[in-house]
């Protein structure tokens, strides 16, 4: 007679590998989901890639003409770390995941993007003692913050839908 409870060394290896957060997951079955979420999801998944892409390429001007942003685009990159966890559905928790974006890119977007990053860029007037790649990267990069601002928050309202018709109690957990 076979037991069919998990043993305690999966029991132990789920408990080291989950975030000590409550493990929430959706079905990602399409049989389950409207043709708008489908779509949303799939808008979604292509948003990542150009989140990733634009913090990316934040944290190269950043290193190539030395601008000193604050976290120098790395927060952009890590919340299209956390939306791809949550579109794979690593540890089986990918509504968890989702949540842990949607608060994180709104506060990115908003805090570290705008306020921390682009802010400080627009009250520094464009010196003549800048040379090389500095000025040209210097534009770049304000013109990517707000690109990757308004793609999080954009991707968050996507986040939200998703989740409010997938789960429509997950903010009650």
């Amino acid at each position: 007679m076979a037991d069919e409870s998990p043993g305690l060394q999966w029991r132990l290896l789920r408990s080291l590998c989950a975030p000590p957060v409550p493990a929430l997951h959706f079905e990602q079955r399409s049989e389950q989901r409207s043709e708008s979420t489908t779509k949303a999801i799939q808008q979604f998944e292509r948003a990542i890639f150009a989140c990733g892409a634009l913090g990316a390429l934040r944290i190269y001007f950043n290193n190539v003409a030395l601008l000193g942003d604050f976290l120098n685009g790395g927060s952009d990159v890590f919340s299209a770390m956390l939306a791809l966890l949550s579109i794979i559905d690593c540890c089986t928790m990918n509504a968890t995941f989702m949540i842990m974006f949607l608060v994180w890119a709104a506060t990115n977007a908003v805090l570290f993007d705008v306020l921390f990053s682009l802010a400080p860029n627009m009250l520094v007037h464009f010196s003549a003692s800048m040379e090389g790649p500095q000025p040209l990267a210097f534009l770049l990069d304000n013109v990517v913050i707000l690109l990757a601002a308004t793609l999080q928050l954009w991707m968050v309202r996507l986040a939200k839908r998703i989740l409010d018709d997938l789960m429509p109690d997950w903010s009650d957990r």
